[in-house]
């Protein structure tokens, strides 16, 4: 016996059914939020990190160029403070919905880098035969771009006596002129960390749908 059966359905079916598989999967997401919002942290937090440590300017910092002509005392407890701050301010916010299923908001470096400006690493004392003053390295780096800084002195690596690195100091010339070092120079629009960090938009996509995948397994 061979039979045929045919099952029709309502026309509202189609409708009725992407209705429920769209609550389940909010359902779903919102139980999964935290753990989808953790996960992208702590990834987004090493990705961030990792970038900012393999950047050319944090490695001049510990023991290069920049040290010597910033003259930066203690470089690796002050550029790893200010590491540490970018990383741990990073903020992550996640909202389930039915259009779109899901929202991530990530707030990482503020636009005016007072986090990091406000730092005590990120200035720091000197004294000298003229006088003494305050030395804020950090904001030259991030924010003065090419210009100059200094007048009547430039840097010299020939002489390292009372130098506070031992890498050189500043001397007197009456038409000198210092400025941070063109390829280490920044703006509030084109710095060491902005440039460290052009490639976390394709990261964070890809962090998250990694963590989707994870929440939903």
């Amino acid at each position: 016996m061979h039979l045929i059966a045919t099952i029709e359905l309502d026309q509202s079916f189609s409708k009725d059914f992407d209705r429920e598989v769209i609550k389940e999967i909010v359902k779903k997401i919102k139980q999964q939020a935290e753990r989808i919002r953790s996960t992208v942290t702590l990834e987004l937090q090493r990705y961030v990190r990792e970038a900012l440590v393999s950047a050319p300017e944090y490695q001049s910092i510990l023991q290069g160029k920049l040290r010597a002509e910033l003259g930066i005392p203690n470089p690796d407890v002050r550029i790893m403070t200010i590491v540490d701050t970018w990383v741990n301010n990073i903020k992550v916010k996640v909202e389930a919905g039915s259009s779109p299923f899901l929202t991530v908001d990530i707030g990482m470096i503020q636009e005016d880098y007072g986090d990091v400006l406000s730092l005590p690493g990120a200035a720091y004392e000197y004294e000298s035969y003229r006088g003494g003053g305050v030395i804020p390295w950090l904001e030259w780096l991030l924010l003065e771009g090419d210009r100059r800084i200094v007048n009547r002195y430039e840097f010299t690596s020939n002489v390292t006596r009372n130098s506070r690195t031992g890498m050189g100091i500043m001397i007197s010339k009456r038409r000198g002129s210092w400025q941070v070092p063109p390829e280490y120079s920044g703006t509030s629009a084109d710095n060491f960390a902005l440039r460290a960090l052009s490639g976390v938009e394709t990261a964070i996509d890809q962090i998250i749908e990694k963590a989707i995948k994870g929440a939903f397994k």
